[in-house]
């Protein structure tokens, strides 16, 4: 659960990053807000429902490229979370996100993934991580067998 409202808040902050006028070509027509946390889960609602479908199925591009072909699946997805947002946040929140084309789409989805890696990077991996320390007993002393001990341990001769 924490890890998934850290996700909302990042999804949201990278977001908001990328329609503060960084990118002409990209940015929110209304009320801020409320449109950008409604975009913000809409992305993320994206990356997390279509985004492995598409993956999968465009894997020899992404190979062929040598990975190059995911800025275009990032930008794919965020031009699909503009679609979808307008359709749900013009009711919502009388605002919605306008993405002017497909190259700035791959744009704002690179910045979007540069937050995401710094912040995660702040966030996510400082957070505490659940440790088990486990004590293993040691071994009980074996039993001497009297029925073999032919020889005496301090001399080395026979008994």
């Amino acid at each position: 659960m924490r890890n998934l409202l850290l996700r909302f808040l990042i999804n949201t902050v990278a977001i908001a990053v990328i329609t503060s006028g960084l990118l002409p070509g990209i940015s929110i027509i209304g009320s801020m807000i409320p449109t950008i946390a409604v975009v913000a889960l809409v992305f993320g609602l994206v990356n997390s429902i279509i985004k492995p479908i598409v993956r999968v199925l465009t894997c020899p591009f992404v190979l062929l490229t040598l990975g190059l072909f995911t800025f275009v699946i990032n930008g794919a997805m965020l031009e699909i979370a503009a679609i979808l947002s307008t359709k749900l946040t013009v009711n919502l929140t009388h605002g919605s996100l306008y993405v002017e084309n497909f190259g700035w789409a791959i744009v704002g989805a690179l910045i979007v993934s540069v937050i995401d890696v710094v912040l995660e990077a702040i966030l996510i991996r400082n957070t505490p991580k659940e440790v088990t320390v486990r004590y293993v007993p040691d071994a009980p002393p074996a039993e001497k067998d009297d029925d073999f001990d032919f020889y005496d341990p301090r001399t080395g001769k026979l008994k």
